[in-house]
């Protein structure tokens, strides 16, 4: 199963943010989320012209730079682990 949203979380308060990814996490789920660069806490995102959202896995593996819902994408070569 996979969970997934794109520039949803900034209309939530920071600790409900978190809230969210802690639940997520504690699912057997593979969760990707395409989110502003500091949107999530401890996000790894590169840094990067003109794409302003991140596509990560799992809250934690950065995968690609993306415009706001995934129309334009860049595969990162060397994902953040």
């Amino acid at each position: 199963m996979v969970v997934y949203h794109s520039a949803v979380l900034a209309y939530l308060t920071p600790p409900q943010r978190i809230s969210f990814a802690e639940t997520v996490k504690s699912l057997e789920v593979v969760w990707l989320s395409n989110e502003g660069p500091r949107v999530l806490p401890n996000l790894p995102a590169p840094a990067h012209q003109g794409a302003p959202f991140v596509l990560t896995r799992d809250g934690q593996h950065t995968l690609a730079v993306c415009d706001s819902h995934g129309t334009r994408i860049q595969w990162l070569s060397d994902p953040t682990p």
